[in-house]
């Protein structure tokens, strides 16, 4: 069960920050629904007005999803209202009153559960990271969503009450969270992390404090491999080769598009990769092909059965990634979750039987 106390999120308005919003709130009105009480609040905090428009657009959507879903709950539990759409309206109403949107963090002052997903910035974090440190209660938990920069590194104003929680996007629908905890941290991060996933209903995939973790220690090497590439392949050949070929959703450029190009240089620049270009390429064709979906059984039946050079030259590139990865203390379970529930990858690099 989750302490009381309430939520803060900085970043609000960006692309990861408005899922992990969505998150939050679906945890206040789930405890609402429990205990027919709003006792949480979540401060919303964005420098962008116009985004934090657009984020409160969104939540008044998910709040009435969250309430038309739930419509049988709100019937025996709440009073107000007497059709349906008025129960809905109206518990839709009081979530949203929870919601306070500042484009600044001067006036919070009790939240003790904070979520940071600002810019991929050392200084930009870990000054917010100081303000909040003497505006907040002591006990304050802080989370980051930092994809690539070592908790330690980021911790100092904070000691023990830092922790990372790297959501892959977007982050309501994807099922895994990379989870990051130093080894002096405070025991109320663990407890406090494990009711938010069991609420959330995420697969907790736990990551050493390395650069890049292990979602971008494997994807940005990846992208650099693929770089060098260009010379000899144009960018649809690697996609067609990165996805029809290992059958996945999306082609590594593709992927790149879908991260966004200029978050792939940041996150590059912090790993110390120069990915500068990926700024340069063309815009990437999402190809309209659908092949048959393939169990992995048959995906690598299928690879072994056309022996494409370039496909298994491909495989020992990732495979070569992979070991890289558990020599730096990352799990191989945890590396095949994260390929396989965060990349939706068919199999992994390193199965014996794929064909050498």
């Amino acid at each position: 069960m989750l302490p009381p106390g309430d939520f803060l999120l900085l970043g609000a308005g960006g692309k990861m920050g408005q899922g992990i919003a969505e998150l939050l709130l679906a945890t206040i009105a789930e405890e609402a629904l429990s205990t027919r009480i709003f006792s949480r609040r979540l401060t919303l905090v964005d420098p962008l007005s116009d985004r934090l428009v657009l984020l409160k657009h969104r939540l008044e959507k998910t709040a009435r999803t969250f309430a038309e879903r739930s419509i049988v709950s709100l019937r025996k539990k709440f009073q107000e209202g007497t059709s349906n759409r008025e129960k809905v309206e109206n518990f839709a109403s009081y979530l949203l009153d929870q919601c306070f949107f500042e484009r600044g963090i001067e006036g919070v002052r009790g939240e003790l559960f904070v979520f940071e997903a600002a810019a991929e910035d050392v200084q930009i974090k870990t000054e917010l990271f100081s303000r909040l440190a003497k505006q907040l209660p002591k006990n304050a938990l802080f989370f980051t969503n930092t994809s690539a920069i070592p908790i330690a590194s980021l911790a100092k104003p904070i000691p023990g009450r830092l922790a990372g929680l790297h959501f892959y996007n977007p982050p309501p629908l994807q099922p895994i969270v990379e989870v990051v905890i130093p080894k002096d941290g405070d025991k109320a991060l663990l407890t406090t992390i494990e009711a938010l996933l069991a609420g959330w209903k995420k697969e907790r995939v736990d990551s050493p404090d390395i650069v890049g973790f292990i979602g971008n220690g494997f994807m940005i090497p990846e992208i650099e491999n693929a770089l060098s590439l260009l010379p000899k392949l144009s960018v649809d050949q690697i996609n067609q080769l990165t996805k029809e070929k290992l059958f996945r959703p999306l082609g590594i450029f593709e992927l790149v598009d879908f991260v966004g190009r200029d978050i792939v240089v940041a996150i590059g620049k912090v790993m110390g990769k120069d990915l500068t270009g990926v700024l340069n390429l063309p815009p990437t064709k999402r190809s309209t092909h659908h092949r048959k979906k393939m169990t992995e059984e048959e995906a690598i039946a299928e690879i072994n059965k056309e022996n494409d050079p370039s496909v298994h030259a491909y495989l020992e590139m990732l495979k070569k990634i992979s070991s890289d990865l558990f020599c730096k203390g990352v799990d191989q379970k945890a590396l095949e979750k994260v390929l396989k529930l965060g990349f939706h990858h068919t199999f992994v690099p390193w199965d014996t039987r794929l064909k050498a």
